[in-house]
């Protein structure tokens, strides 16, 4: 393993650290917007407000992600994905697996839920009908997703029988 891959390892646990290269990218891509919308405020001021306040909300997230990046936590129970707020927490047993999607052009790790998982059912139902996809975990780690897609369902099938 590499030390470039900001991951630390237990016996039991792996934490995979969010990419900071994405990150300068959200902040820089937000303050090129905010720069825009400034610009054009005489011409199109409803426009230009809008992209302002939407892509404004970039700078900090992207400052954020920066001094704490976000985290892929697996352990023995499941995994945690840990960003700004509440880390979104699942067991091994709510999950039957994970494949490699892409929405909109963007790949990330679709995830196939238990039929007995009642966490976040109603807003799974909603994400399933506008994305196809029941729950995602996204690609902005150090490591590529499809390697982190093939790590979750081999840690899913070590510790499902536990």
């Amino acid at each position: 393993m590499k030390a470039t891959d900001m991951e630390m390892r237990s016996s039991e646990t792996l934490v995979i650290r969010g990419s900071r290269l994405n990150s300068l990218f959200v902040l820089f891509a937000s303050l090129i917007f905010v720069f825009l919308g400034v610009m054009s405020l005489e011409d199109h001021p409803i426009l230009a407000w809008s992209g302002i306040g939407f892509f404004g909300l970039g700078i900090p997230v992207g400052l954020i992600f920066l001094v704490r990046p976000p985290e892929l936590r697996l352990d023995s129970q499941g995994f945690q994905m840990v960003s700004l707020f509440k880390p979104a927490v699942f067991t091994w047993a709510e999950v039957e697996g994970f494949y490699m999607t892409e929405t909109s052009g963007t790949k990330m790790i679709g995830i196939v839920f238990s039929p007995d998982c009642e966490k976040l059912r109603r807003s799974r139902r909603w994400t399933e009908a506008f994305t196809g996809v029941a729950g995602a975990v996204p690609d902005m780690y150090t490591r590529p997703a499809s390697e982190i897609c093939e790590l979750l369902n081999e840690w899913r099938r070590r510790h499902i029988g536990r």
